[in-house]
């Protein structure tokens, strides 16, 4: 797995805040950030494909835009992250806490929510195509306007879930 360095942070928080001009977009394929704390962190518009983010805090985080498909996020602590946009198809959430989490208009085509505790996680016009979400905590979560044809729901509480 590739790995990076805080100097691969800040080029990244300088493009991000130059628009491009200056410094250079995050884009690593199968990075390895397992137990990583990206707590609060801005990784907008990264290119993380394939990356190890298990059991990683990302309390906060802001991944709009990103790629993370492929990723592997199991057991991650993304409470109050932010995917809006992401694609994050095939990517495995198994067990993450997601409590609060913004998935809205993020691809997640196949990908494994399984046990995650999605409380309150906004799915607003996300596509969850042949997602898994087996045994999930989806009470009060939003589905409105989301694509979720072939989505797996067995076991999952859906108390106060919106959209379905």
């Amino acid at each position: 797995m590739a790995t990076f360095t805080p100097d691969d942070f800040r080029a990244h928080s300088t493009w991000l805040h130059t628009n491009g001009v200056e410094g250079q977009q995050l884009s690593v394929t199968g990075a390895d950030l397992a137990g990583a704390d990206l707590t609060g962190k801005n990784l907008a518009h990264a290119k993380l494909q394939g990356a190890n983010l298990r059991a990683a805090k990302l309390i906060g985080t802001d991944f709009s835009e990103a790629d993370l498909t492929h990723a592997d996020l199991t057991e991650a602590d993304g409470s109050g992250a932010s995917f809006k946009g992401a694609r994050l198809d095939h990517a495995n959430f198994t067990k993450a806490d997601l409590d609060g989490t913004q998935f809205i208009e993020a691809s997640c085509v196949k990908a494994n929510f399984t046990g995650a505790d999605g409380s309150g996680a906004q799915f607003d016009r996300a596509d969850v195509t042949s997602g898994n979400f087996t045994e999930a905590d989806l009470s009060g979560a939003d589905f409105t306007g989301a694509q979720h044809g072939g989505a797996i729901f067995t076991g999952a509480d859906l108390t106060d879930t919106r959209g379905l």
